[in-house]
């Protein structure tokens, strides 16, 4: 498992892990605003969730993220977080990984049907790369690798 601890090696990368870690930016504008600029929109959006899904990355901006909590013994000086509202769907705004994963989490803990509870931590797995889908990439990247020899 990746220590989210430790700062990215890719300075690019580094910076694209704050910038998901606030939740203020869609992946595709942390991606250009990070990594590379001049490219296209889905572009953009592709490459910056397949670096959102790599484990350094994610272990990154979950460790930002716990870290933008408080911390034990510090008060806030301003008022405490509220809920998020529901935003107009013109904003154009898409769900991070987190929020992905956060929603799976909520449907495996309380669905009313257990095929329901079953799929939703199956798609949960595969966010986390811990799935079947993972499984088969690892499969294609280590016959990629046999090949190369």
């Amino acid at each position: 498992m990746t220590d989210g601890s430790t700062r990215l090696t890719n300075a690019k990368h580094e910076n694209f892990a704050h910038l998901m870690a606030g939740g203020e930016v869609p992946v595709a504008e942390a991606y250009r605003r990070c990594v590379r600029a001049r490219c296209s929109e889905a572009t953009a959006q592709t490459a910056g969730m397949r670096l959102a899904q790599t484990a350094a990355a994610q272990a990154r901006i979950i460790w930002l993220q716990a870290q933008q909590g408080e911390a034990p013994g510090e008060g806030r000086t301003e008022s405490p977080p509220q809920p998020p509202t529901e935003k107009p769907a013109e904003t154009g705004t898409i769900l991070t990984l987190m929020e992905k994963r956060s929603i799976c989490a909520e449907i495996a803990r309380g669905g009313e049907k257990a095929a329901d509870r079953l799929r939703a931590i199956q798609v949960d797995n595969d966010l986390a790369g811990d799935g079947s889908e993972a499984t088969g990439h690892h499969a294609l990247e280590d016959l990629a690798n046999k090949l190369r020899l």
